[in-house]
């Protein structure tokens, strides 16, 4: 069966979130997503090719549709090429945790306030569960670019450097002073291999032996006589 004749397509909601979604004859409710578990709803082709014109909700990637239907969606369907572009929540978790300058780039790249404001609810969240994965450089990156669109700045002006891409470096000097301490400390232990003697076994005494005294026969004494 083509994609434009599917009535049952699965729609998945991954923001923990409401999101609804009108289309001609009825708006479809979406649940938010529980502990990574996104909700579903099902949409006909034609009540996707519907949402579409009015919304950009599936090309943002505000919903998805299965991993296996994408393709076909897109490019029968929809006419969007540019659908592996499209930014997932797990992409952005991805880009927040372990960031690069090519993903940094793409954060600061988006021009539409919608789909930052997603990606700032995920940062937000990841912030207050797990505040000490996220590199304060990215944090200050998220925080910069909030303030640009609060101020209607749609192109950024914030250059992403390679420092920004690092949670954390140890310098030189570090390692240098830990190689250090390490040299001192093997250098130690060979001291103290050689100070340490292992007993193996305790010398005995040699006891002195005495030859055993035989008692010399006494004479003059009377012979016994003969019979």
């Amino acid at each position: 069966m083509s994609i434009k004749e599917n009535i049952s397509i699965p729609v998945y909601n991954y923001n923990e979130c409401y999101v609804f979604i009108p289309t001609e004859m009825m708006t479809h409710t979406l649940e938010p997503c529980r502990e990574n578990i996104p909700t579903v709803d099902h949409l006909s082709a034609s009540e996707i090719l519907y949402v579409n014109g009015i919304s950009d909700c599936f090309r943002t990637g505000l919903v998805q549709f299965a991993d296996e239907d994408k393709e076909e969606i897109f490019t029968e369907l929809l006419k969007f090429s540019e659908w592996k572009s499209i930014l997932t929540n797990k992409d952005i978790e991805d880009l927040l945790l372990n960031p690069t300058m090519e993903g940094l780039q793409k954060i600061i790249d988006i021009r539409n306030p919608s789909v930052f404001d997603r990606i700032r609810s995920i940062f937000t969240r990841i912030k207050e569960n797990y505040e000490d994965d996220l590199s304060n450089r990215v944090i200050k990156i998220i925080e910069a670019r909030y303030l640009e669109f609060k101020r209607g700045i749609l192109k950024s002006a914030i250059e992403i450097k390679l420092k920004d891409t690092k949670k954390a470096e140890t310098s030189a000097e570090e390692i240098n002073a830990i190689k250090e301490q390490n040299a001192i400390l093997m250098a130690q232990l060979e001291e103290m291999k050689k100070m340490i003697m292992i007993q193996t076994k305790t010398p005995v005494e040699e006891k002195e032996i005495k030859e055993p005294v035989v008692p010399e026969e006494k004479s003059g004494g009377k012979q016994p006589k003969k019979k």
